[in-house]
């Protein structure tokens, strides 16, 4: 990297605590162009659909390595850049500057795609969590940790064997075998604990085992949910299309955001139309927010009445089916007739 040596000064400035705020601009835009390459070639998700450009993702990154303290100092900077790894750089050649800089700024790049999917996607962290914990109280299961990597692994053992001896971590193909036993024994429709407790039975019954991570069953979970749903909303659409394992979690949280802008739109006609009051408008799109989510976790499990009642907790039947039942089921035939084109022209391509 041209240059990577006088970025190395200017960052034993910002380290010293003797530099300006030009310094500290220049010091931002230098490692923001130094990232933004690796974020158009990764192409994450989280850069394809969420409301951030390459360059918003690059500044977030960087800013999060200069937050700083109560005295004004930048620890995290620090730490990076402490004074080991500072002589050891400045006696090395450029190439090795630029692979240790990457190599940091990577890193906080992986935190901050984390931190972008918290975000956007807070029910899918908080199934995540739901899993882990049952996982931790399982006699079925047990959570092991990868000496290569340090992250932790779920491993399931067929016919309850508590061996626990590390083996080689699997390639994605087996998750792809696990999700397709889950879907094949129809788990589709079960929630968390009672889901795990049948794959256990199917996976036992078959004699398999897996080592896999935690993010890997939580896709299996998902993918196993959406499928289910997927066949519930086709009302009937047959197609031996396959669904690649990733693609369709990604793709059905896009079809979510667009079809919650369109019931937004349906909702303020209903307003302007005085069919409905201002402030009902959040209450359905919330009810609908939570139909959708049990939709994409196994299915419909209440009445709409319910659904919009949590929201109006003064609607009563009488009330619903006179004058609110109308508007919820239009609203749910709508979504539903978008979800099953959205399918019919993606299985068309």
């Amino acid at each position: 990297m041209a240059g990577g040596k006088k970025l190395l000064f200017k960052l034993l400035e910002i380290i010293n605590n003797n530099y300006t705020e030009m310094d500290l601009e220049e010091l931002i835009l230098s490692l923001v162009n130094f990232l933004l390459p690796a974020i158009r070639q990764t192409r994450n998700y989280y850069y394809i659909t969420a409301p951030y450009d390459a360059q918003d993702i690059a500044f977030l990154t960087i800013s999060s390595l200069l937050v700083k303290n109560r005295e004004g100092r930048f620890p995290a900077l620090e730490k990076a850049f402490n004074w080991k790894v500072i002589k050891r750089l400045m006696i090395s050649n450029e190439d090795d500057f630029s692979a240790y800089l990457n190599n940091v700024l990577l890193k906080r790049l992986k935190q901050t795609y984390y931190c972008l999917g918290k975000e956007m996607r807070p029910e899918r962290a908080r199934i995540k969590k739901e899993i882990v914990y049952f996982l931790k109280r399982s006699k079925d299961y047990y959570l092991v940790k990868d000496q290569s990597s340090g992250h932790w692994l779920v491993k399931f053992d067929s016919n309850n064997s508590t061996c626990l001896t590390a083996v080689q971590r699997p390639l994605v193909k087996e998750a792809e075998q696990i999700c397709a036993n889950c879907l094949d024994s129809g788990l589709g429709g079960l929630q968390i604990p009672k889901f795990f407790g049948k794959l256990a039975e199917s996976l036992n019954k078959h004699g398999l085992s897996f080592e896999l991570p935690i993010n890997d069953l939580l896709i299996i979970y998902l993918h196993t949910q959406q499928h289910y749903l997927r066949q519930e909303v086709k009302s009937g659409l047959n197609s031996e299309h396959q669904v690649p394992l990733i693609d369709l979690n990604e793709i059905f949280a896009v079809w979510l955001d667009e079809l919650r802008e369109k019931n937004q739109v349906l909702l303020l006609k209903y307003v302007q139309k005085k069919k409905l009051a201002t402030q009902e408008k959040d209450s359905y799109l919330r009810a609908l927010d939570d139909l959708f989510t049990d939709w994409s976790q196994g299915g419909q499990e209440n009445s709409l009445f319910y659904y919009l009642q949590k929201y109006q907790p003064q609607l009563s039947a009488q009330g619903y089916r006179q004058e609110k039942r109308k508007i919820m089921e239009y609203l749910v035939k709508n979504s539903r007739a978008f979800l099953k084109n959205k399918i019919y022209e993606w299985q068309s391509v």
